[in-house]
């Protein structure tokens, strides 16, 4: 049997497809977590989230770039986990608005959707589609 098609495995309106935090200053040419960028590049996670995300805009799937980012003086973010810690002492710059937030440019085209969170680890908890599927999901039915 065949491999099914990227069509056939998605349903445009009601799928979209979410990356977490592929974006300049925490993967990409202005990341504070060097080591980090350099294995996303070195595995391939750039090149493949980016020929993902072309392949989902040609089928007709949105393209969410779920980021992270942070409010002056970090008013708000959450501070109780070592990723959080190791970000603030490798001086990780996460302001709405800077090059660092911006999707990295292999996987961002204007027109994708773009999805700040201020807070915690995940960009989908407390959401609406969260909320719709009843529980955590990077993979839910949107409506």
């Amino acid at each position: 049997m065949a491999a099914p098609t990227l069509g056939e495995l998605v349903a445009p309106g009601r799928t979209a497809l979410v990356l977490q935090e592929i974006q300049n200053g925490i993967v990409g040419p202005t990341s504070g977590l060097r080591a980090l960028a350099d294995a996303a590049r070195e595995v391939g996670a750039i090149a493949n989230s980016g020929a993902l995300a072309r392949a989902a805009r040609a089928a007709g799937v949105p393209v969410v770039h779920a980021t992270a980012e942070s409010l002056p003086d970090r008013f708000g973010a959450n501070r109780n986990a070592r990723l959080f810690h190791g970000a603030r002492a490798q001086g990780v710059g996460t302001a709405p608005g800077s090059e660092s937030v911006a999707p990295v440019p292999e996987v961002y085209e204007p027109g994708d959707v773009v999805l700040p969170r201020y807070h915690g680890l995940s960009p989908i908890t407390g959401t609406q589609p969260d909320r719709r599927t009843g529980r955590p999901s990077m993979y839910c039915r949107m409506p």
